[in-house]
């Protein structure tokens, strides 16, 4: 595409140097497309890159109707080294948190979306003294942990499945 000293390609503002063309934003001309960003896609666009065998598109984009994003081709790897770590934009989200016992034996999460399917969940006791607990309920909507015996005990917890 070619794009002058100065102006608007297709809608476009772009500006040209001798190396390559710099746009301020680029919008999709799509339904409804993103208000802010420098890439402003709509809900069905997706980012697709060439596969190393030249024989498909990898598609990066929303899955399954819902807000998940989803790469089309094989695994999807995050680069990293000890010291890097995953974070999550909520304290105790439908992924990661702390549940409690308060002088009980169950404590409960409610998962804020409802998982397609059963997600795999670990919990790790954070609290001396408690001789044994168990998931008592699991599925798609949250989970129960039991202790025994009574008492007020936390855990940490780390879910991981399909919120779709």
């Amino acid at each position: 595409m070619w794009c002058p000293a100065t102006g608007t390609v297709a809608e476009v503002p772009c500006r040209f140097n001798s190396y390559a063309m710099q746009f301020d934003s680029i919008t999709s001309n799509s339904t409804y497309p993103a208000s802010s960003g420098f890439l402003a896609l709509a809900a069905n666009d997706q980012i697709k890159w060439r596969n190393n065998m030249d024989s498909a598109d990898c598609p990066f984009g929303r899955i399954g109707g819902g807000d998940a994003l989803g790469w089309g081709c094989g695994n999807f790897y995050f680069s990293g080294s000890k010291g890097q770590h995953f974070q999550n934009f909520a304290v105790n989200s439908d992924d990661t948190g702390t549940v409690a016992t308060s002088s009980s034996t169950t404590a409960s999460v409610t998962f804020t979306t409802a998982f397609v399917l059963t997600p795999v969940c670990v919990l790790t006791p954070q609290t001396t003294g408690l001789t044994s607990w168990y998931l008592s309920a699991i599925g798609t909507t949250g989970f129960t942990v039991t202790v025994i015996p009574s008492g007020t005990y936390t855990f940490g917890y780390k879910c991981s499945g399909n919120p779709v």
